[in-house]
């Protein structure tokens, strides 16, 4: 696989893709730690939230204690001694935001989370006792609310912790800008990599013998999926780095629920598990574009229309999809939106660039009559997609030429 690496990064216009790729990336780290510097330390809040949950106070207890802190050093806060050494922090200021946080995360502990999971259990049961009072109920309407009631009737153990400003990480981790250079260097390697060899004349050389032909198809994949996949792990741990060091979410153990706003997800899932899934998504979307590519290159075997046809089938739906999330948050359009939306998030692989909306809420949906979430729907049919395309590209690959 050495030399299809060689051969790959064997022309400038490859070096100066990929140096365009990491410099993109570069952003990504430099932008994100310079914003975290507006957010509390962690540790200084996970220290207060010790002695408070240790004090002995009742939880409304530990939220007025905050709320009274507050009021107490808010003059001093924005006045002129607000660089002044504070008790939690080094600065007044500080303070002030350190409890204004501290507030923000006991409410959701003691009170958004419970509150919103019982609030949703109770409109389910009231779903269902509605349907059952029909004189022709709706099954699926009583499936999906009995989902939702086994769902949500579970505790979850939140400890009186940080875990970290994560909507900030996700939202300039999930950014589209990113995904469509991404897109667009995944489908230029991999075109490069499956017509170089057909326009430098070696083509009758290369297809001499079937195993010979397989072996070259298995290294050339091999190849895009690593230099691909490698990407886009730096990209997850330069995220996973920031956030822990810059927003604060560096315990991976807590639930998701306590991450802001995933506090009606479903799941019984905590942050390194997101992180997981997040990476595993992404990863299947961006082999698809390479499977897809390679499959194109293969049939065409000519580098501009494979290029042409990547770009076409890889990003028009990225971007179709940004749009219809965009629209689904509109006044006027929400509706139609968020319909359509909601049928391609089970069955385009382009749903894993947006992945943390499938943990907002209780995103499932009825297939074939049974209840599904639509983040394991999207998994299985990208999962299939791939090795469609890859068994496809195979056989043709392989196929002696006459």
């Amino acid at each position: 696989m050495r030399f299809e690496f060689k051969k790959l990064f064997a022309s400038v216009f490859m070096w100066i893709i990929f140096g365009i790729v990491l410099a993109y990336l570069g952003i990504y780290i430099v932008i994100p730690a310079n914003g975290g510097k507006a957010y509390p330390n962690s540790q200084h809040l996970n220290a207060l939230l010790n002695t408070l949950n240790e004090s002995g106070m009742t939880p409304d207890g530990q939220i007025e204690f905050c709320r009274a802190k507050q009021e107490e050093i808010q003059s001093a806060a924005f006045g002129e001694n607000r660089a002044d050494k504070g008790e939690y922090t080094n600065t007044v200021f500080g303070d002030y935001i350190l409890l204004d946080c501290a507030v923000d995360v006991l409410e959701q502990i003691y009170n958004e989370i419970p509150e919103n999971r019982t609030a949703i259990v109770k409109d389910a049961l009231r779903n269902i006792a509605e349907e059952n009072a029909k004189s022709e109920p709706d099954l699926g309407v009583i499936r999906m609310n009995s989902l939702a009631v086994k769902k949500y009737n579970r505790i979850v153990e939140c400890g009186v912790k940080y875990a970290g400003h994560f909507s900030a990480v996700y939202d300039v981790y999930d950014d589209a800008p990113w995904d469509f250079v991404m897109i667009f260097f995944t489908v230029i390697l991999t075109a490069r990599m499956f017509t170089l060899d057909i326009s430098r004349g070696s083509f009758k050389m290369i297809f001499s013998s079937k195993n010979g032909r397989i072996k070259l198809f298995s290294k050339q994949l091999s190849a895009c999926f690593f230099v691909v996949g490698g990407i886009i792990l730096l990209h997850t741990l330069s995220g996973i780095m920031v956030g822990a060091i810059c927003y604060g979410v560096n315990n991976f153990s807590l639930p998701i629920q306590m991450a802001a706003p995933f506090s009606a997800c479903p799941f019984a899932l905590n942050l390194g598990g997101y992180y997981a899934v997040r990476t595993l998504g992404k990863l299947l979307f961006y082999f698809s574009c390479v499977t897809f590519t390679a499959l194109a290159a293969i049939l065409s075997k000519r580098a501009l229309p494979t290029a042409a046809a990547g770009v076409i089938f890889c990003l028009a739906p990225a971007v179709l999809m940004s749009r219809l999330y965009t629209a689904s948050n509109s006044e006027y359009s929400a509706i139609t939106a968020r319909k359509a939306l909601n049928v391609l998030r089970c069955f385009v692989p382009q749903s894993f660039l947006n992945i943390k909306t499938f943990f907002e809420d209780f995103d499932y949906a009825e297939i074939f009559g049974f209840p599904m979430s639509r983040i394991i729907c999207v998994f299985c049919v990208t999962g299939i997609l791939i090795l469609a395309e890859i068994v496809i590209s195979a056989r043709i690959f392989g196929r002696e030429t006459r």
